[in-house]
């Protein structure tokens, strides 16, 4: 069993860390400003917003491999995946380079593409999916 724990203070990464012995694994490099992460419900795949390049970057849990960035609105902050584990919604917690506002943008995690935004509310902060 691995645990995962971002940080922006040492340029951007992740670090996994085996529960079983307590120790961190090698920095997985994931961009400049990682906020938060989410886990597919297969456990295959991690999934970690970068609130400064306006992205979310897949994760291998397996081998620490990272996926191509998947646009995920202005100022992805907050991550929900459905139980199915094929669409992921972010709560985008900025107002929109074109000025629509506030938004969740759903995002295709088997294609990595995202859906047009959502308009919510100001700064919608966390996110939660009901099963």
């Amino acid at each position: 069993m691995v645990a995962f724990a971002t940080s922006g203070d040492s340029g951007g990464q992740v670090v996994p860390i085996t529960i079983a012995t307590g120790r961190a694994g090698p920095p997985i490099p994931v961009g400049s400003d990682p906020s938060t992460i989410a886990i597919s419900p297969s456990g295959s795949t991690l999934y970690v917003a970068d609130d400064a390049a306006d992205d979310i970057t897949p994760i291998s849990t397996a081998t620490g491999a990272t996926g191509p960035a998947i646009a995920a609105g202005d100022n992805p902050i907050y991550i929900a995946i459905l139980p199915g584990g094929k669409t992921a919604y972010v709560a985008n917690d900025g107002i929109s380079h074109v000025g629509q506002g506030f938004r969740v943008t759903p995002v295709n995690t088997t294609k990595n593409t995202s859906g047009k935004g959502i308009y919510v509310a100001m700064n919608p902060t966390y996110i939660a999916v009901a099963p």
